[in-house]
C-alpha cells in the first residue's frame, strides 16, 4: 500500500449552493470539488428526470446512416450486423438486431470467434457472408473504425459498409458509406464517452425517430442491455453515459428479458438490490466468459430469446463456462506472479510486459486488469495462439490517467497490429520485438506521465470517526451513485485505529474481513478484497475506505471496503508530535503583497521563488539554492515540486504569497511554451531542458512534455528527447489523432495543477505544510 494521501481543504461554497450545504455539507463539498458549482447542474446529475439528453442526430454521419438503413429496410435488402465478442459488442449487436427486425428489415449477424478471428472485420468471414448469404449492407457495431481493407473489399463487391464504433479514430478512416463515432465530437461533449452499445442505442433511437412507426417498441426496451455495456466497458460516467446508466439500472431491476432474469436467478441476485457493482463483478464477467472461451454468438440468441426455459438452460451453460474461466484466469494470474517473483526487475519498468506461449488468450484481459490494479501500472500479457507461427497476441490494461493507446501508437513500427482505447487495448507482435517493445512502451509511459507512476494519489473526501459511520451517512453518499470511471465513490478516512481481529474469507481465503477499533471502543467490520497478498497493519493505523449500503440475509447493513492503510505516525501527524523546522509568514490574502516583499528585500539571504513571472526579482525552481528566507511568490504546480524546492533551499523562514500563474489556462500555456521554443531554436540551437521549460511555464514537467508532444503532433516542431533534455527543430509531420489524444491528457494535467494551486492558496498553513505556524 504505497499511495500518497491528500486531504483537500473544504471548498468555498458558491452562493447558489449555500442552502444545500447547510443540509448536506459533505455532499456539497464533494460536488464543488468535482467541478459542479450550480444547483441545476447538480440536480441533473442526481436525477435523470432533470437531465436533457442530446439528439442522436448530433453524431456526425447519423443522417446518412439512417437514410441508407431506411432504404435497405424499404427495399428488402439483407443487412448484416457485425459485432464483437465482449459485453459491449454483444449488447450493441442485440440492440441493433432488435430494432432493425422490429422495423421490418431482413437481418443476420456475425460475431467473430476470439481464438480464430480476434477483434475487427476480417475478409475471410466477410467473403463467406457476401457469397453465401448475399448480404447487401454491412453494419458494424463496437468495431470497424480501422477496417480499411475489409471496407474496400466489401464495397468492391457491391456491399455498402456502415460503421458504428467508439474506438479511437485511426489516421486514415475507412472509405465507408457512413461512419458514426463519438470521437468525431469534442472530448467534453455529453456523448463523447459512450461505449459501442451507446452508439448503437443512438442509432436505434434515430431509426425509430425517422420510421414514422408507432413507438410501442422503441430503444428504451434495450436500456437494460446498455447499462451492462456502460459498466463492462468502464467508460467515464459523464454526460449521456451516466444518464443512460441511471435509466439502465432502473430497467435492469425490473427487466422482463428472460435471459437476464435467468442469469440473475442462477447467480442468486435480487434484482431490486442490483447496482453497478452487480454488473461489474457478477453479470459482465459471466457474459464475457462465453466470448473468452468459445463462441459468443450464443449470447445474442440468449439475450433475444423470449423462451424462459431456453434462457434458463443457456444460463446454466454460462455458469459452467464462467467457472472454467475463473479457474483458467487464476492459473494465468499465478503464472504471471511467478514470472515477477523470479525476475523482480520486471517491476522497474513503467509497465508490466509478460508473455507465456501457453496462456489462454481469452483470459489475458481480466488478468492484465488484476495486475494493473495490484501494481498500479499498465500491464500487457501476451500469448501464442498458434505454435507454428511467430505471432504473439495480447491484451493491455491501464490505470487512471495513462492513455495506453497513445503509448502503443508510439510503438506501431514494431507491432503487427493494435487497437482499442485509452484504458484497454489489444495488440500482436513478433518474438524478436518483445524486448524492444517492453523498453519502448515503458519509455512512452514515463514520458507521458512524468512522476505520476511513482506515487499514486488517493484523495480523501472526509475524515470521520467510527462513531460517525451510520446507515444515514451511507444513504447520503449513495446519492452520488452510480459510481465508476469519471465518478469515483467518495473516499473516507478514520484515524488512529487498531486491528482487533481478522478472518480470511473467499473460496481460497484470498480476502479478509477485518474488525477495527478506535480509542473510544467503537468498532467496525471492514472488507479487504485480495487482502491476502498484502501486509496487515501491526500497529496503530489510519484507514481509507469506501462506504456503501448493502443487504445481508435480507437485512440492510453497512459495507466498509478497505482502499488503503497507513501507519498513523506516517500519515498526517499530530500537531504536537514534532518540532517546526522553520517559521511561516502568511501574506496569501494580502491585496498588494509586492509592496510587502519589496520592503523586505534588503534582508540578507532573501530568495523569491516565482515562475512565469518577471517582476520583483523572481527565480524559477531550476535556479533555487540554499537561503535562510524563501518567498513562495507563485503557487507551485504540485506538492512534489514544493517539497523539492524546500529541500533545495532549506529555509529557516517561509513567506507565503502564492499568486496563481496564468499558464494553467490551455491557450496561455501554449502561447508561453511556443514562444519559449521559438527563442530556444533561434538562440540556443534548439537545446531544451525539461526542468527549465517547466520552471518558465510554471508547470509540471509532465505538462511540458505533453505540450511539446502536441506541438510535434501538430507539425510545428520535430523533437529528439531524452530523460532530462532534448533537441527541437522547426516543422514536422502532423498526426491529428495523436494530437487529440495528447490534448486530452494535457487538459487533465492542467486541471489537476489548477486544483492544487487553488488548494495551496486557500488551505490552512498547518495543513498545507504539516508544520506549526509561527506568526
Amino acid at each position: 500500500m504505497n499511495k500518497k494521501w491528500v486531504v483537500p481543504p473544504k471548498e468555498t461554497i458558491p452562493p447558489s449552493l449555500v442552502d444545500m450545504a447547510s443540509e448536506h455539507p459533505l455532499l456539497t463539498n464533494i460536488f464543488v470539488r468535482r467541478g459542479m458549482r450550480d444547483l441545476p447542474q447538480i440536480q441533473a446529475f442526481l436525477d435523470p428526470d432533470q437531465y436533457t439528453p442530446a439528439s442522436p442526430f448530433v453524431l456526425p454521419g447519423m443522417e446518412a446512416m439512417v437514410q441508407r438503413l431506411g432504404k435497405a429496410i424499404n427495399n428488402g435488402e439483407t443487412i448484416c450486423v457485425w459485432g464483437d465478442f465482449d459485453v459491449d459488442g454483444i449488447t450493441a449487436t442485440t440492440i441493433l438486431l432488435t430494432t432493425l427486425r422490429q422495423l421490418g428489415s431482413k437481418t443476420l449477424y456475425h460475431i467473430p470467434i476470439r481464438a480464430n478471428e480476434s477483434h475487427g472485420v476480417h475478409i475471410p468471414a466477410l467473403k463467406r457472408l457476401i457469397e453465401e448469404e448475399g448480404i447487401n449492407v454491412l453494419l458494424t457495431c463496437d468495431t470497424g473504425i480501422d477496417a480499411n481493407e475489409a471496407t474496400d473489399y466489401a464495397q468492391s463487391h457491391g456491399v455498402d459498409v456502415l460503421i458504428s464504433d467508439h474506438h479511437i479514430l485511426p489516421e486514415t478512416l475507412p472509405n465507408a458509406c457512413a461512419i458514426i463515432n463519438p470521437h468525431f465530437l469534442p472530448p467534453d461533449h455529453p456523448l463523447a464517452t459512450l461505449p459501442g452499445a451507446g452508439v448503437a442505442y443512438l442509432l436505434a433511437a434515430a431509426l425509430w425517430e425517422s420510421s414514422n412507426k408507432p413507438a410501442a417498441s422503441n430503444p428504451s426496451q434495450c436500456l437494460d442491455l446498455l447499462a451492462l455495456a456502460i459498466v463492462a466497458d468502464v467508460v467515464p460516467l459523464t454526460g449521456e453515459a451516466r444518464y443512460f446508466l441511471q435509466r439502465g439500472l432502473q430497467a435492469l431491476r425490473r427487466t422482463n428479458r428472460p435471459a437476464l432474469q435467468a442469469m440473475m436467478k442462477s447467480a442468486e441476485i435480487n434484482p431490486l438490490q442490483l447496482t453497478e457493482d452487480t454488473i461489474a463483478y457478477v453479470l459482465a464477467p459471466r457474459i464475457n466468459a462465453v466470448g473468452r472461451l468459445g463462441d459468443a454468438s450464443l449470447l445474442v440468441e440468449f439475450l433475444m430469446t423470449a423462451d424462459i426455459s431456453e434462457a434458463e438452460e443457456i444460463a446454466r451453460q454460462i455458469e459452467k463456462i464462467d467457472s472454467e474461466r475463473k479457474w483458467i484466469s487464476d492459473q494465468v494470474y499465478q503464472s504471471a506472479q511467478a514470472q515477477i517473483e523470479k525476475d523482480p526487475k520486471l517491476l522497474n519498468y513503467a509497465a508490466l510486459v509478460l508473455f507465456q506461449d501457453q496462456w489462454h488468450l481469452g483470459t489475458l484481459g481480466p488478468v492484465s486488469s488484476r495486475l494493473a490494479e495490484h501494481y498500479g501500472m499498465p500491464a500487457v500479457l501476451l500469448a501464442k495462439p498458434n505454435k507454428e507461427q511467430d505471432l504473439w497476441r495480447g491484451s493491455a490494461r491501464s490505470v487512471a490517467g495513462i492513455d495506453i493507446h497513445s503509448a502503443l501508437e508510439e510503438q506501431a513500427n514494431i507491432l503487427e497490429s493494435f487497437g482499442g482505447h485509452s484504458q484497454a487495448a489489444g495488440l500482436s507482435i513478433r518474438t524478436d520485438n518483445i524486448a524492444a517493445f517492453r523498453q519502448g512502451f515503458s519509455r512512452s509511459i514515463r514520458r507521458m506521465t512524468g512522476s505520476l507512476l511513482s506515487e499514486p494519489v488517493l484523495t480523501i473526501d472526509a475524515i470521520v470517526s467510527l462513531e460517525d459511520i451510520t446507515m444515514e451517512l451511507a444513504k447520503t453518499l449513495n446519492q452520488i451513485a452510480p459510481f465508476g470511471a469519471g465518478n469515483p465513490p467518495p473516499v473516507l478516512m478514520s484515524r488512529f485505529l487498531i486491528l482487533r481481529n481478522y478472518t480470511a474469507i473467499g473460496k481460497r481465503g484470498e480476502h479478509y474481513k477485518l474488525t477495527v477499533e478506535n480509542g473510544h471502543g467503537s468498532s467496525q467490520s471492514v472488507l479487504w478484497w485480495q487482502g491476502k497478498i498484502n501486509e496487515l497493519p501491526k500497529e496503530q493505523f489510519d484507514l481509507a475506505f469506501g462506504l456503501r449500503e448493502s443487504t445481508y440475509q435480507g437485512q440492510p447493513n453497512l459495507q466498509l471496503t478497505l482502499l488503503d492503510w497507513q501507519t498513523s505516525e506516517n500519515s498526517i501527524p499530530l500537531l504536537d508530535a514534532f518540532e517546526s523546522p522553520f517559521e511561516i509568514l502568511d501574506y496569501r490574502r494580502e491585496k498588494n503583497p509586492s509592496a510587502i516583499i519589496r520592503s523586505m528585500q534588503n534582508d540578507q539571504g532573501f530568495l523569491i521563488w516565482g515562475e512565469a513571472e518577471n517582476g520583483i526579482g523572481c527565480v524559477g525552481r531550476n535556479a533555487l539554492h540554499p537561503a535562510p528566507i524563501l518567498v513562495i511568490w507563485t503557487a507551485p504546480p504540485s506538492h512534489e515540486v514544493l517539497m523539492s524546492a524546500l529541500e533545495k533551499v532549506n529555509p529557516q523562514k517561509i513567506i507565503l504569497c502564492a499568486l496563481t500563474p496564468e499558464t494553467d489556462e490551455m491557450e496561455i500555456f501554449f502561447k508561453k511554451l511556443a514562444g519559449l521554443i521559438k527563442f530556444i531554436i533561434k538562440e540556443k540551437h534548439g537545446e531544451i531542458s525539461w526542468l527549465q521549460l517547466a520552471s518558465a511555464t510554471a508547470q509540471r514537467e509532465a505538462a511540458v512534455r505533453l505540450g511539446l508532444a502536441w506541438l510535434e503532433a501538430h507539425g510545428d516542431i520535430t523533437m529528439d528527447a531524452s530523460q532530462d533534455e532534448g533537441i527541437v527543430h522547426s516543422g514536422g509531420q502532423t498526426s491529428p489523432v495523436k494530437a487529440t489524444s495528447i490534448l486530452k491528457q494535457l487538459r487533465s494535467i492542467l486541471t489537476e495543477t489548477s486544483a492544487y494551486r487553488n488548494t495551496f492558496s486557500q488551505a490552512d498553513a498547518i495543513t498545507l505544510l504539516n508544520i506549526p505556524i509561527k506568526i
